[in-house]
C-alpha cells in the first residue's frame, strides 16, 4: 500500500476508489509522507481496520475510543519502539 501511494500505481481495481479518496485527502496538505508501521507497533489500526471490515459503513467517535479499542490503544501507548 505504502509503495502503491509513493508511486501513485494501483495495484488492484477493488482498491481504486481508496486511492482516489487518498489523492483527494493529500490535497488539502501543504505535506504529506506516508510510510510503513509494522503491525506490532500499531495493533489499534489493525483492530479497528477489522472492525470496520466486519461492521460495514461509517463509523465515527468523539471523545474517548470505543470500549473495545482502550486495552489495544493502551498497549500500543506501552510497547517498546519496534
Amino acid at each position: 500500500m505504502i509503495d502503491a501511494l509513493c508511486t501513485q500505481t494501483i495495484p488492484d481495481v477493488m482498491l481504486e476508489g481508496i486511492f482516489h479518496d487518498i489523492a483527494g485527502l493529500v490535497k488539502d496538505f501543504c505535506s504529506v509522507s506516508f510510510s510503513h508501521v509494522p503491525r506490532c507497533c500499531n495493533m489499534a489500526a489493525h483492530d479497528f481496520a477489522g472492525f470496520a471490515a466486519k461492521v460495514g459503513g461509517a463509523y465515527v467517535w468523539h471523545g474517548w475510543p470505543p470500549f473495545w479499542l482502550s486495552p489495544t490503544l493502551a498497549t500500543d501507548v506501552n510497547l517498546p519502539l519496534c
